[in-house]
């Protein structure tokens, strides 16, 4: 016999088989429990929206940075430009 599993045993696992997902169904009506597709989904989304905001910084901020006057200026500048661009991966606006 290629299974030693008594039928005790067989009915133990199968009961907590039942209860892990009637807990796992649980978590997820109550929001604690998402799908791994919707997870990747929107990570995808928000690494593609500051991927975007990233790689136009050179052409937004070309001229304003040409127009700059001293470097403390230029560093102010990228600083904000780039903290506003990774602010939309935490949903951040303000």
């Amino acid at each position: 016999m290629a299974n030693d599993e008594t039928f005790d045993q067989a009915r133990t696992r199968k009961e907590i088989a039942i209860a892990d997902q009637a807990e796992m169904e649980a978590d997820e009506r109550r929001g604690l429990l998402v799908e791994k597709a919707k997870v990747k989904a929107e990570f995808a989304k928000q690494g593609a929206a500051v991927r975007d905001g990233m790689l136009n910084l050179p052409a937004r901020l070309a001229p304003v940075l040409h127009a700059a006057k001293t470097l403390a200026e230029v560093q102010t500048i990228l600083d904000t430009e780039i903290r506003s661009v990774l602010a939309q991966l935490v949903g951040d606006t303000a």
